[in-house]
């Protein structure tokens, strides 16, 4: 595959950086597992016990939550893949690809890949799939193409994409875009393709699917990597983490999230396991920045001094994770050591909250997700608590995570969760911190913001770029643009007959995703 020097550089850097950070991407994948274990066991399928409702299965549909994009992967697919504790591009449906200058480059597709439907692939369906994203601002990804200045099929089997400027992230970025069927969907319409999506993926839809019902897979023996083991998967809406983890024990499901830290002791028996991905998931709190109080910086600074993360991460999370601080998390490009998480200080609280114009203290909404991530609420409980002993109080609001979601883009929220995996490169996070959600987008606190975003993704040597990232991290600190509180580990709870392990795939991932596959070689 034709590289250039600058992403060789790029992956060595990352690979320093995620083995110091200790963790991995909380995207998994049995990939690299010795062939067909699951086989082997008995296990033909494989259910999946999912945190949160699935919402669509059509990538093309602006519709929240993170299952949307886990299921997704098993059927889609992008043109690169970021693989394995380097986060190392891998071919997926482009073959290779090479820059024939700092703003030209060439893919070379997949020959003989086949839809679902039988359909080809082409470069035609390349073009309809990044269209689409580019002139559909819902689906909050029209950015990874701004910059572009042609995108054209050089031939059936030729991409060819020249952008205004040399961006360093165009790569990354294009691998969180899966391909779809331009003819089948345009043919049936959007709403039976969510029902049926057709995709090139290891896996198929099996029956029609439908709001509130499981999502049921089987193979794609045509698949142009080698069928996949298990023969089938089925995604699995379980909203409490105590049923989840009691059907795991009785063997009903084969994957459960979030195992709940009390219950950590139970799994580990028996046929059971807990898989740990150390540092895997960043939680930060959005401010709506054209809202008071949090349009005034010292109300903003007021709150995070209210926070005492050492006792969050020791007494709720029980040492599952570690305080955050600035944007970043410890082993991405940007993630600066000179800070130092904001220190518990309530008369320090008080004293800005006074600076503000609120001597009496001050409450807000802050919309919270239970059960979604390990302890979610009683973070935010815990959280709240401290707050009032600087006179601040935090009205907690349980919300669906899909709603969240949709929230954050729209603007409907005082303060809202943000979380974001391990990550290959860090211009999608921030566009979805600064760019994406209105009451942040529009606010002039964050125009100096993305004005070092821009120049960021622009600047092709690695280590220029980073130290651009650290200074954006420490503006973004010092002016308290988000709720700092933790970065957590993730926790899920399987069954030892899968041969399941943790395997990081899209470090540049847009919420966490699974590949469950047990056999595909690449």
């Amino acid at each position: 595959m034709a590289r250039t020097d600058r992403e060789r550089l790029t992956r060595r850097t990352f690979l320093r950086g995620t083995l110091l950070a200790g963790g991995v991407a909380p995207v998994l994948t049995a990939t690299r597992v010795a062939a067909q274990p699951a086989s082997r066991a008995g296990l033909d399928e494989w259910v999946v016990a999912v945190s949160e409702d699935i919402t669509t299965t059509d990538p093309l549909v602006e519709a929240g939550g993170a299952i949307r994009w886990m299921v997704s992967y098993h059927m889609f697919e992008p043109l690169v893949g970021y693989e394995g504790p380097s986060f190392e591009a891998v071919p997926r449906l482009a073959e290779s690809w090479k820059y024939t200058s700092d703003t030209t480059l060439e893919l070379k597709l997949r020959r003989n890949v086949k839809f679902h439907n039988g359909d080809a692939f082409t470069a035609e369906d390349v073009l309809y799939t990044y269209e689409a994203h580019k002139s559909d601002p819902k689906l909050g990804s029209g950015y990874v193409f701004d910059p572009v200045e042609k995108f054209e099929a050089v031939d059936p089997y030729t991409i060819r994409i020249v952008t205004k400027t040399p961006v360093a992230s165009l790569l990354p970025n294009m691998a969180a875009v899966f391909l779809v069927v331009p003819k089948a969907r345009r043919a049936i319409g959007p709403e039976a393709f969510k029902r049926h999506p057709i995709g090139t993926g290891m896996y198929r839809i099996a029956k029609d699917w439908a709001r509130d019902q499981p999502v049921e897979l089987q193979a794609n023996d045509a698949y142009w990597g080698g069928a996949p083991s298990p023969r089938r998967l089925q995604f699995k809406f379980i909203r409490e983490a105590s049923t989840r983890v009691a059907e795991l024990q009785r063997g009903t499901i084969h994957v459960a999230e979030s195992v709940p830290l009390a219950q950590l002791p139970l799994v580990k028996r028996g046929n059971t396991d807990v898989v740990v991905m150390k540092g895997g998931r960043i939680i930060v709190h959005e401010f709506n920045l054209m809202k008071e109080p949090f349009s005034n910086v010292k109300a903003r600074q007021a709150v995070n001094f209210s926070i005492d993360r050492d006792v969050l991460v020791k007494n709720v999370l029980q040492g599952y994770g570690l305080p955050h601080v600035g944007v970043f998390s410890p082993g991405w490009l940007g993630y600066s050591t000179d800070l130092q998480p904001y220190t518990f200080n309530p008369p320090r609280a008080k004293q800005l909250l006074a600076e503000a114009g609120h001597p009496n203290g001050l409450e807000f909404e802050w919309q919270i997700t239970e059960g979604v991530y390990q302890k979610d609420r009683e973070i935010a409980e815990a959280v709240a608590a401290q707050l009032k002993q600087a006179g601040i109080t935090a009205r907690l609001r349980v919300t669906e995570r899909a709603t969240v979601f949709s929230n954050h883009a729209s603007g409907n929220f005082t303060v809202v969760p943000v979380q974001w995996p391990a990550t290959v490169d860090p211009d999608r996070y921030l566009q979805w911190l600064f760019v994406r959600p209105k009451g942040v987008s529009d606010s002039k606190e964050t125009e100096p913001i993305r004005q070092m975003m821009e120049e960021g993704r622009r600047i092709i040597d690695t280590e220029k770029r980073a130290q651009k990232y650290r200074e954006l991290s420490k503006l973004a600190y010092e002016r308290a643009l988000l709720l700092f509180t933790h970065v957590q580990d993730e926790l899920y709870g399987i069954d030892k007959r899968t041969g399941w392990s943790p395997y990081p795939v899209r470090g540049v991932a847009v919420h966490h995703w699974y590949a469950l596959h047990a056999s595909i070689k690449r």
